[in-house]
């Protein structure tokens, strides 16, 4: 079998994707597509309401790319629904969990917020103190 020159291909040969090529003739999402199911899928434009670009990354998670930050996988989504939603960034110990498990389906009603703050003495006092933290942070929800 002779092989195809890598260079042959600019951009994805799936029918509809201008995405720059990334191995065996797909861009990155398709080839990963085809590598996990056989099947490269329907070609989709992975656009944000406000206009930016939305990308796949490792793990099946959807990024936003963030022109003001030169990170190469831009902002997990969930993670933006989730600021958005709270109206502030969220702390370094919250984390963005998927209600069913399917990693890219980022509605507000898939997601919830975890923490896993805790403190770290076990006398009284800390923990009173620590449970002070907690409702300062999150409000007194009853």
């Amino acid at each position: 079998m002779k092989r195809t020159p890598k260079n042959l291909y600019t951009v994805c040969t799936l029918e509809g994707c201008d995405e720059k090529h990334w191995a065996k003739s797909y861009c990155r999402l398709h080839y990963t597509r085809f590598k996990s199911t056989g099947n490269p899928g329907p070609v989709e434009k992975l656009i944000a309401p406000n206009g930016q670009r939305r990308h796949y990354i490792r793990g099946g998670y959807v990024a936003v790319s963030d022109p003001h930050k030169r990170k190469r996988d831009g902002i997990l989504e969930h993670r933006l629904v989730m600021e958005e939603h709270l109206g502030r960034k969220l702390e370094s110990h919250e984390n963005v969990h998927h209600i069913n498990g399917v990693r890219n389906d980022n509605r507000l009603e898939n997601l919830e917020l975890w923490s896993t703050s805790q403190p770290v003495g076990q006398r009284v006092e800390d923990k009173i103190k620590w449970a002070y933290e907690i409702i300062k942070l999150y409000g007194d929800k009853e």
